[in-house]
């Protein structure tokens, strides 16, 4: 997980929505406010992860369901177009930063939205590829409580420009 140097923001992409919606539950569990917390996925592959998720033995409809539970917890969800990317379901802290990005590519777009958090040029250029391949994203306000944040986003199975694997 990546902490911008001049920030205390703290953010992975992960392979599947699931794994997303999990670092954001254990991060409310550990106490980061909810006002602090973000998640960002394509809305064709949020379609298609919850079909990843059936296909491994759970219920598409428990999928939905923490979606929803994380989206209830995190504030009202916001659909976005985002140019370059497409159709984009956000919570939280990214819906405010990616309204910008929806507004089109003088807005700057995804990497826009990222940077105007406190992520570095390079930081959000990783995610805004993430997230055009269909990578959720979870972005955290964490404070003096970095390490803590990245431990979790880990554990969950985030990654980012350095640690993500082949």
């Amino acid at each position: 997980m990546v902490t911008s140097r001049s920030s205390s923001v703290v953010s992975a992409a992960f392979e599947i929505q699931a794994q997303a919606e999990h670092s954001v539950a254990e991060l409310r569990l550990q106490g980061f406010p909810n006002e602090d917390i973000g998640i960002a996925v394509r809305q064709d592959e949020s379609r298609k992860n919850d079909q990843i998720a059936e296909n491994a033995g759970r219920r598409a409809e428990e999928g939905l369901a923490v979606g929803a539970v994380v989206g209830g917890a995190l504030g009202t969800a916001a659909s976005l177009l985002i140019p370059g990317v497409g159709l984009v379901m956000a919570w939280g802290i990214l819906v405010v930063a990616l309204e910008g990005a929806s507004l089109g590519a003088a807005a700057g777009g995804l990497i826009g939205g990222l940077t105007g958090l406190g992520l570095t040029e390079d930081e959000a250029r990783h995610y805004d590829r993430e997230v055009e391949a269909g990578h959720p994203i979870v972005v955290a306000r964490a404070g003096t409580r970095g390490d803590e944040a990245r431990e979790i986003l880990r554990r969950c199975g985030g990654y980012d420009v350095e640690t993500r694997h082949p």
